[in-house]
């Protein structure tokens, strides 16, 4: 998994910005990085969250992702948590609040081409912009 990470990187760095397979690279590098899955949670986690009343899970679930989000406007150096945040924002329901992290990690990652490649597969992949 590493080493496909790795190639696929350095595929992107050296292809032209029109190429037509880029997208489709874009899109392994995003299934190969943790923020394409949700977070591992620990036995115990789970545990106590299969005995929840479901509105008491969504609460929980909500507390987790707003953590995260308190965690990025503190270090906002990471991409995974940024890709974690838009796709649990949209999980949740919450378009605006994923556009709005979209914004922000746009602006945290502007000189920085692997992370806007991976920010634009997801801002695509749930029809999102920064704007809305």
């Amino acid at each position: 998994k590493d080493e496909a990470e790795k190639r696929f990187r350095a595929l992107l760095a050296d292809a032209p910005a029109d190429a037509p397979w880029r997208a489709a690279v874009e899109r392994q590098l995003v299934e190969l990085s943790p923020a394409g899955k949700g977070p591992a949670l620990d036995k115990e986690t789970v545990k106590n969250a299969e005995e929840m009343t479901a509105a008491d899970r969504q609460q929980m679930i909500a507390g987790m992702v707003d953590r995260l989000a308190e965690r990025l406007q503190g270090n906002g150096d990471d991409l995974d948590g940024w890709l974690r945040l838009i796709n649990a924002r949209m999980v949740l329901g919450q378009k605006d609040k994923a556009s709005a992290a979209l914004k922000t990690a746009l602006e945290q990652f502007k000189t920085n081409k692997d992370a806007l490649a991976q920010l634009d597969v997801v801002s695509r992949r749930h029809n999102l912009n920064a704007t809305q």
